[in-house]
């Protein structure tokens, strides 16, 4: 009796080795990761990804824009050497007008508002200074901040001796950097203001002014 039950715990101990689970292997870090913070990685990586390539695309565009226009991101008021671009317009006689810096002619601008007394007083003045300066093969060029009915209501009782375009819209405004007026520039060939002045012309910047014409090639 003895002998057949050690048999027999010795067989339900065999059993229970038989029968016990072997154990389980780790599970890879990636059984192991929630699938949806899997997602959320990759999608911070994309946006990180997205930004910086953003971020490369505008330096890139702003470096180009410097290059082209000179120092628009610079200080508020026109500075001799800064560069503008060209205009493509109308005139108050509804026309199509361009001013284009191609390399052969200088430009004299006025740059005003019809509406405005200190620019209407001026333009006597103006008539002068522009007399001097087509003679000296400079194009000259006035340009109204107004609409194109108002300059024309505004401009009807008064003799002016060059043409007046419309500002075509405020980026060009912008571009020349327009933040008072009566505004006069002179602008080279290629773009580049050679001479810029706010406000009223007085004697001495008259004289200054025409300087910059008086010798120059016919």
């Amino acid at each position: 009796m003895l002998r057949f039950r050690t048999m027999k715990d010795t067989s339900k101990q065999e059993e229970s080795v038989v029968a016990e689970p072997e154990p389980q292997k780790p599970r890879s870090f990636w059984k192991r990761v929630d699938p949806a913070y899997i997602i959320l990685m990759i999608t911070a990586l994309l946006a990180i990804t997205y930004s910086v390539r953003t971020s490369r695309q505008n330096s890139e565009l702003l470096a180009k824009e410097r290059e082209q226009y000179g120092t628009l991101c610079g200080p508020p008021v026109i500075q001799e050497e800064d560069k503008v671009p060209a205009i493509k317009t109308i005139d108050i006689q509804n026309s199509e007008k361009e001013i284009v810096y191609n390399g052969k002619n200088k430009y004299l601008l006025f740059i005003f508002s019809p509406m405005c007394g200190v620019c209407q007083q001026e333009i006597p003045i103006w008539n002068s200074i522009a007399s001097i300066a087509t003679s000296q093969k400079f194009a000259v060029r006035g340009i109204s901040l107004d609409s194109l009915d108002d300059s024309r209501n505004n401009l009807k009782n008064h003799d002016i001796g060059f043409d007046v375009l419309i500002m075509p819209d405020f980026a060009t405004q912008r571009a020349y950097r327009v933040t008072s007026i009566p505004q006069v520039m002179i602008v080279s060939e290629n773009g580049r203001v050679e001479w810029v002045h706010y406000g009223a012309m007085t004697q001495s910047k008259v004289k200054d002014l025409q300087s910059r014409f008086i010798g120059k090639k016919q």
